[in-house]
């Protein structure tokens, strides 16, 4: 994370992240065992931050999008290479100066651009916990 702009109580920043998740989906709707696959991707955004306790809890708004892949997926999206897209809302909590505990939950589009059919799309709810370290303005 980087900072472009920061004032006492609203900070405007880019983010970069990796991002790997297990998800769990039906194949289709003629087959509802419930399949499990890994993902993996990374993703650039803006988060707009809003200080809650000054210099130790935020709350923000998060847009992100990039490259990801995705082992298995259901039957009306191609697996493999993908572009994800993301709207989150989220807390951040300062661990020390440049570390940061992130809980966040959101919306997220993955689809491969019509690179290859099927190309419906998969749109997800997702819930997210991690580090972020802050490399400062």
């Amino acid at each position: 994370m980087y900072s472009l702009l920061n004032n006492n109580s609203l900070e405007l920043s880019l983010l970069l992240q990796s991002e790997y998740g297990v998800t769990y989906y039906k194949p289709s709707k003629s087959i509802q065992v419930e399949l499990r696959s890994h993902e993996i991707g990374f993703s650039a955004g803006t988060i707009l931050s809003f200080s809650i306790i000054n210099d130790f809890f935020y709350a923000y708004l998060l847009i992100s999008a990039g490259p990801h892949y995705s082992k298995k997926t259901p039957d009306r999206q191609i697996s493999g290479f993908m572009f994800n897209s993301n709207a989150n809302v989220g807390i951040n909590i300062y661990m020390q100066s440049n570390l940061l505990f992130d809980l966040r939950t959101g919306f997220r589009h993955l689809s491969n651009a019509n690179l290859e059919l099927p190309n419906r799309g998969i749109n997800n709810l997702i819930i997210s916990i991690g580090l972020i370290y802050h490399l400062g303005s």
